[in-house]
């Protein structure tokens, strides 16, 4: 198959006012644990 006939797109519900919400304080809170020197949720590379 030719990657160029497929279209990435985003979920209908990743644009949703909750999934923002929810997009940004996971975020903020991840954040705070990397400031913290907390161990990293959803960490896929293996770096930490």
């Amino acid at each position: 198959m030719s990657t160029t006939a497929n279209i990435a797109t985003c979920h209908a519900a990743f644009c949703s006012v909750q999934s923002k919400i929810e997009m940004r304080s996971t975020s903020a809170r991840i954040a705070l644990a990397a400031v913290a020197g907390q161990a990293l949720e959803n960490v896929v590379n293996g770096v930490a």
